[in-house]
Formats: structure tokens, C-alpha cells, sequence
């Protein structure tokens, strides 16, 4: 995965995204208010259905009431899909590709110690060689699982607030004709009718989107308990010992003398 990735338009509008739902849900507010005000005047006037219109204004002012209060408790802390998103390309950019850089380096091909050097201690070290590459890959591919992890946050984050202004657009787009309906006494039980369904419709969309936003977030949240879990948990390098980094199995020659007369001795090729 490449270190820097280029930032959606859902992550990188975030902040725009925001303000102009910001606005959508005052204009929204204003089309309920109006809705709410026309109805009141007229119910008294419409007494085969004033009962139904109080009782209607009444559910229109509690759940709407309740439905703001829940958009506005998101709203104090909305998240920070900018910061996710460009944390997630560090993660590789200064750990991942740092350790994936050695990953073919620490070959036989690119070392020059058997080009110059023989003996025991010589072949120990070139035996050490795969079990390193293969931890510094560890290191490589953690770190990049924790940007897609991170990334996948931001655009969780991102979609999830794009999604609200586009739930928000569409009830307001319904209630204008509504709210026109009811400023006419014989057309005002039918706006109100349709506004209750709008309304109604609304409530259960966000609440979907809200469940799915949470369900989806905790799940990523697991993921990267997990993955920091591996990245502090040293038992996965062989050692030995068990939990440091992989090292040569076969002897300790880590004297690195070049004669002192026991099995660590290198000698040159040539």
C-alpha cells in the first residue's frame, strides 16, 4: 500500500460538510416551525379534524424536538476524519515503509558478508538473515493494515455526516410543498398529514444510518485494538530468546572477533 494515499472528498470536505448541514438543519427547523404555526391557527377552524390536527402538532413538536437533540449530542464532537486519514498514511510513511525498506536488503544478495568473509561464525549470521526480513515484513504489513483501519474510520466518519445533510436535504425538499399546503385552511390537514410522514420517515432513516455508523465504528475500533496489541506484543519475534528479534539459533558467535581461537573465528575469503 502506498505510504500517502489521496484524501477523499467526503474526508477532505469534512469541515464544509458540517456548516452546510448546519444550515440545513435550521432550514429545517424553520419548514416545521411553519408547518407547526399554520396548523395551530387553522385546527380550531376545522373541527372534524381538530382533535387529530392537536394531536399531530403535539408528535410533530416532541419528536422533532428529540431528533434535533440527537443530531446536536453528534454534533459536539463530530470527529476527526482529516487527522484519521493523514495518522493512517504516517503509519506507513515513518514505521512501515522503514521496516518494509529492509525487507529486501536483508538478503543474502544485497549483504556482503559471505562475499568476504567464511567460517562458522560467517554462516550463523547469513542463517539469521530470513527469520529478520521476515519480522521487519511483520512490522511492514501491521503498519499497513493500521492505515486501511484508519482510513476506513475517516470515511466512516466522513459518510456518515455526508449521509445525515443528504437524509436532511431530501425531508426538507418534501416539507416545502407541505408547509405551502398548509397555509390554506381546506389544504392544511393534508400538508400536515404529509409532514408526519416526512418527519416520520426521517426519524427512521437517521436512526438506520445511526445504528449501522456505530455497529460499523466499533468494529473498526476492535480491529485496531487488535493491531496495536501485535505491534506491542514482542512474543511473535523468535529470538531467541522467545519475544526479541530474531537472531541465529545455531551459537552465540556474537564476539565478533576475527581469531581469538574458538568457533566464532571468520576468515577471509581471499
Amino acid at each position: 500500500m502506498a505510504a500517502s494515499i489521496p484524501m477523499p472528498a467526503s474526508v477532505m470536505n469534512f469541515d464544509e460538510t458540517l456548516s452546510k448541514l448546519d444550515f440545513s438543519i435550521d432550514d429545517f427547523k424553520r419548514w416545521v416551525n411553519k408547518i407547526i404555526r399554520d396548523c395551530t391557527r387553522w385546527a380550531p377552524w376545522l373541527v372534524p379534524v381538530a382533535k387529530w390536527m392537536a394531536e399531530a402538532i403535539r408528535w410533530l413538536v416532541d419528536n422533532v424536538g428529540k431528533l434535533l437533540s440527537e443530531i446536536g449530542k453528534f454534533f459536539t464532537r463530530p470527529g476527526h476524519p482529516v487527522a484519521l486519514w493523514e495518522n493512517g498514511d504516517r503509519w506507513v510513511a515513518e514505521v512501515g515503509r522503514r521496516a518494509g525498506d529492509q525487507v529486501s536488503v536483508i538478503t543474502v544478495g544485497f549483504m556482503n558478508a559471505d562475499d568476504k568473509w567464511k567460517g562458522d561464525a560467517a554462516d550463523a549470521y547469513l542463517k539469521g538473515l530470513p527469520l529478520q526480513s521476515g519480522a521487519a515484513a511483520q512490522v511492514h504489513a501491521v503498519c499497513e493494515k493500521m492505515q486501511s483501519s484508519l482510513h476506513d474510520l475517516a470515511l466512516a466518519i466522513g459518510g456518515f455526516w455526508l449521509g445525515t445533510l443528504i437524509a436532511v436535504g431530501k425531508v426538507i425538499a418534501e416539507l416545502i410543498p407541505e408547509a405551502a399546503a398548509t397555509a390554506a385552511p381546506p389544504t392544511a390537514p393534508a400538508g400536515l398529514a404529509g409532514a408526519v410522514a416526512s418527519v416520520a420517515a426521517f426519524i427512521a432513516l437517521w436512526g438506520t444510518v445511526v445504528l449501522a455508523f456505530h455497529q460499523y465504528v466499533t468494529s473498526l475500533f476492535e480491529e485496531q485494538t487488535n493491531l496495536r496489541n501485535q505491534l506491542n506484543d514482542n512474543r511473535a519475534f523468535p529470538g531467541p530468546p522467545a519475544g526479541t528479534w530474531p537472531k541465529s539459533t545455531t551459537q552465540d558467535f556474537s564476539d565478533a572477533v576475527w581469531s581469538d581461537h574458538d568457533k566464532s573465528d571468520w576468515q577471509m575469503r581471499y
